[in-house]
């Protein structure tokens, strides 16, 4: 065999090798970025702290979400006929229902997300205590 050929094959693997620590030196420098620059609210908080939080937004979760259910189960039974004056007061009354309701209803939304970051902090603190696999998801998320 001619001697360029064979330093040509033995050099193929050497090329590729390169070419896979590069990309995966960027990959990494690309989410080592991304990590660094993403919100982190409860960033500073220890981490009793955040299970204490997270178990109070919980409860509380579970009785504001009570509250909702039983606000949304009383729907208003409309009435056909009456008098003008009458029929005024169960619309006001059904508005502030309504309102009640969707107030609720907002309170319970902004809970659940606070209770989804407090989650999603602890699950990255986790995933901090596992230095391996912490350095490998770096690497190799793409």
């Amino acid at each position: 065999m001619d001697r360029k050929r064979v330093s040509g094959i033995s050099m193929l693997p050497v090329v590729v090798l390169l070419g896979l620590v590069a990309a995966g030196g960027y990959n990494y420098h690309r989410n080592w970025k991304a990590e660094t620059t993403a919100p982190r609210p409860y960033k500073t908080y220890s981490q009793a702290d955040l299970e204490a939080l997270l178990a109070a937004y919980e409860a509380e979760n579970a009785m504001v979400e009570q509250q909702y259910e039983k606000a949304r189960g009383k729907l208003g039974q409309g009435r056909e006929g009456g008098m003008l004056g009458e029929n005024i007061a169960a619309f006001e009354a059904a508005q502030r229902h309504s309102s009640a309701s969707r107030g609720l209803g907002v309170k319970l939304s902004m809970q659940q997300t606070a209770t989804g970051e407090l989650a999603a902090e602890i699950e990255h603190r986790k995933g901090e205590a596992d230095v391996l696999q912490f350095h490998l998801k770096r690497l190799l998320t793409i």
